[in-house]
C-alpha cells in the first residue's frame, strides 16, 4: 500500500508527499532495528541475571558447607589435643567429606563458556577466577590429606597404638597429616571470607568494588 502510494506521488512529482513517505519508511526501519536491539538487550540482561543468581547460589552453598566442615574440623582437633594432653592415645582425628572432595565450580565453568563476560565488571571477573583457582588449589591439598587418611589412618583404626611411637608420642607422619587438616581449616576460613565479599560484589556486578582476593597473611 505504501509503495503504491509512493509510486503514484513520484509519477505526479508530489515531492512533499514523497519526502513524507520516505520518512515513514526510514522511521519504520529505525523502529524495527531499535525493537530488535531492545529485545536482544532484554534477553542478555535476563541471561546475565540468571548467571549472577547462579553465582550467588553456588557461593552461598560454599560458605555454608565449608563453614560447617571447618567448624567440625576445629572441634575435633581441639578434642584430640585435649585427650592427648591428658595422656590418652586417641585415634588421630580426621575429616571425610561425603561425595567429591572438591567443591563444585560448575557455574564458573558455564560462565567462561557463555560469552557473558562483558555483562559484569572485568575486575569482578578476575576476582571470581582467582577465587575458584584458590578453591581448586585447596582441594588438591585436601585430596592428598584424604588419601593419607584412607591408606594410613583407617587401615590401622583397630590398633590405635600403631599411631604412636615407643615413647608414646604421635608418629611424625600422623602429626603432619593433622597439620594438613589444621591448614585446610585455616585456608577455608580465608576463602569463606572471600566468597562473602564476592556475594556483596554481585549486588552490583557491573561496578568496580573492593578486592575479594583471599589473603592468608604473612605466614
Amino acid at each position: 500500500m505504501l509503495m503504491r502510494r509512493a509510486a503514484e506521488h513520484l509519477r505526479n512529482q508530489q515531492w512533499m508527499a514523497i519526502a513524507i513517505d520516505l520518512a515513514i519508511v526510514v522511521l519504520g526501519v529505525f523502529l524495527g532495528i531499535q525493537a530488535s536491539n531492545w529485545n536482544d538487550a532484554r534477553i542478555e540482561q535476563a541471561r546475565s541475571a540468571i548467571m549472577v543468581d547462579a553465582f550467588r547460589s553456588e557461593l552461598s552453598d560454599y560458605i555454608k558447607v565449608t563453614g560447617e566442615f571447618k567448624a567440625r574440623a576445629n572441634k575435633g582437633l581441639d578434642a584430640f589435643d585435649a585427650a592427648y594432653a591428658r595422656g590418652e592415645r586417641p585415634v588421630p582425628f580426621y575429616v571425610r567429606v561425603p561425595g567429591s572432595d572438591r567443591p563444585p565450580k560448575a557455574v564458573w565453568q558455564v560462565f567462561q563458556q557463555s560469552g557473558l563476560g562483558d555483562m559484569i565488571h572485568p575486575n569482578l571477573t578476575f576476582e571470581l577466577g582467582f577465587f575458584y583457582s584458590e578453591v581448586d588449589g585447596i582441594a588438591d591439598k585436601f585430596v592428598r590429606y584424604t588419601e593419607f587418611v584412607d591408606n594410613q589412618v583407617l587401615t590401622h583404626a583397630a590398633d590405635p597404638h600403631s599411631y604412636y611411637g615407643a615413647n608414646g608420642t604421635l608418629k611424625p607422619e600422623y602429626q603432619q597429616n593433622m597439620r594438613r587438616l589444621r591448614e585446610w581449616a585455616s585456608d577455608n576460613a580465608v576463602t569463606v571470607a572471600s566468597a562473602t565479599c564476592l556475594l556483596k560484589r554481585l549486588d552490583k556486578p557491573k561496578q568496580p568494588g573492593p578486592s575479594c582476593r583471599p589473603h592468608y597473611g604473612d605466614d
